[in-house]
């Protein structure tokens, strides 16, 4: 028996196919998808199972019984706290509590794998003090634009339109991103034009900036 995937885990679990790690924690796990394709394809010799809900996690347990899995435990907890992991992810959580679980871990891993709900500039600013971001891309999945953002230990010093939109979009960018970009200039065209809002103006400027990089990209 095989998990079956959405996109978005599939892209995430693909960012880590290549390596091997002792101990992955998947915080915030709900039915525990990723964290048990990451056991069954040896990504992970352990695996944390971590959530703030019981309930989400008796699921992440279903699901590994079901599979033959025992490498893993389960932990009803807020976040890391405590438990010490070579890597981990931490998917479908708003960026400000992505920021608080990395702030309160007793120590942080070598290797994250994020994917924000939203706020990604406020992770991407976190990030740059204690790692050096590796991939920071967008996706498109059931009608949704979703950031993904690989990183290791170290640090980086982003643009300001890095951190605004990640710097693999802006040096790699897809088709997916263009599109991302195009809605966005739409949308805050249609804003300042009904409102002439100064904060929506300065995010459109930035938009279009963000557009001519990704157009300048294509061409080289």
């Amino acid at each position: 028996m095989t998990t079956n995937l959405t996109y978005r885990q599939q892209t995430l679990v693909q960012l880590l196919s290549n390596q091997k790690f002792d101990v992955i924690a998947d915080v915030g796990c709900d039915h525990g998808y990723i964290g048990a394709t990451l056991l069954t394809k040896s990504i992970a010799k352990q695996l944390l199972f971590i959530d703030v809900s019981q309930p989400s996690l008796q699921k992440a347990q279903t699901l590994c019984q079901k599979l033959n899995l025992t490498s893993c435990n389960f932990l009803v907890q807020d976040g890391l706290g405590e438990s010490l992991c070579d890597c981990a992810v931490i998917a479908g959580m708003g960026g400000k509590e992505i920021i608080s679980v990395l702030t309160n871990a007793k120590k942080l891993p070598n290797t994250l794998l994020l994917q924000p709900m939203k706020n990604t500039p406020n992770v991407r600013e976190y990030l740059c003090k204690n790692y050096h971001v590796d991939k920071d891309f967008t996706i498109f999945e059931g009608g949704k634009f979703y950031d993904v953002l690989l990183c290791t230990k170290g640090s980086d010093d982003l643009s300001q339109l890095e951190m605004q939109f990640g710097k693999t979009n802006l040096q790699q960018p897809t088709s997916q991103f263009a599109q991302f970009i195009d809605r966005q200039i739409d949308k805050y065209e249609k804003i300042v034009q009904n409102t002439m809002d100064k904060r929506a103006n300065q995010t459109l400027n930035q938009l279009k900036l963000c557009k001519k990089e990704i157009e300048n990209a294509k061409n080289i």
